[in-house]
């Protein structure tokens, strides 16, 4: 417990834990960050939260690199933690393009907060299983969560201002199987939840305020989305379209969902299909 200041690389062993007490902050210089060749646990409470951040620097709040969890046996398990401000990692010339990254790493997180990331990513998640309760991310320059085959969960989440740089996603998934239920977002600078590259998206409950579209399925993909809520979009409630030609056509199953002009806010390429309570809409030429 306790705050402290951190100059230097945090680098976690393999075969070794990094265990964070509740109470404990650790304040880091620009120039450091951790990487963990094992498992981080991080045992805050609701009174007593982990806070990782950057260093103050005159009137606002440093960056810092971020963290990078890879090939861990056990899962790093995370509860009541907060996330500021990180970067994204470059160290002799090595770089990732997200603030928090686990890589061939489980990752189980409850009531994780990322807030002012100014990276790709302000989670991401590659070739791992994971379980996200209560996860916000807030104020990122670009993407929220983005999910890399991998396989998981995401319940009772919350994202909003994201894409401050010019646009990104809420959660963008590749190569995923993925469920998302009673999850929140808004002011999304694209697209609120996105799925790729043969992903499989099953959704209830989400709540959509604010995006460029709400719900889109590309490149193989397959989502399902129900009783859910999408308002102010720009672009569409929903999309499905190919952009890689060498994953074919997506779909979108859709019940029970309540947008502006339901049916004439869906948009379908031609090839795919985006069917609404047993109504499927019609496609068109879409680039």
């Amino acid at each position: 417990q306790g705050k402290w200041s951190v100059d230097g690389w945090l680098i976690v062993p393999q075969g070794f834990k990094l265990v964070i007490s509740a109470g404990t902050l650790l304040s880091f210089s620009s120039s450091s960050g951790v990487i963990a060749k094992g498992p981080i646990l991080i045992n805050g409470t609701a009174d007593n939260l982990v806070v990782l951040e950057g260093r103050s620097q005159g009137k606002g709040m440093g960056h810092w690199q971020g963290i990078f969890v890879s090939d861990t046996k056990e899962p790093s398990v995370w509860s009541n933690v907060i996330i500021r401000d990180t970067a994204g990692l470059s160290i002799k010339g090595w770089n990732l393009t997200a603030g928090t990254t686990f890589y061939q790493a489980d990752a189980i997180l409850k009531n994780v907060s990322f807030f002012g990331n100014r990276c790709e990513d302000a989670l991401n998640i590659v070739r791992s299983k994971f379980e996200l309760s209560e996860v916000s991310i807030k104020d990122a320059f670009s993407d929220g969560f983005d999910s890399d085959f991998s396989e998981g969960i995401v319940i009772k989440g919350n994202f909003e201002n994201i894409g401050l740089a010019g646009g990104g996603d809420g959660i963008d998934v590749s190569g995923t199987i993925i469920d998302i239920t009673e999850t929140k977002f808004k002011n999304i600078g694209d697209k609120a939840v996105s799925a790729g590259e043969k992903s499989t998206v099953r959704a209830t409950q989400l709540y959509i305020e604010g995006t460029g579209a709400g719900v889109v399925s590309k490149d193989g993909s397959h989502v399902v989305v129900e009783n859910s809520t999408i308002r102010d979009f720009n672009i569409a409630s929903m999309m499905v379209y190919i952009k890689k030609q060498e994953y074919g056509p997506a779909t979108i199953l859709a019940n029970h969902i309540t947008a502006d002009d339901l049916l004439a806010s869906a948009v379908a390429q031609k090839g795919s299909h985006i069917i609404i309570d047993d109504t499927e809409i019609s496609t068109k030429d879409l680039d």
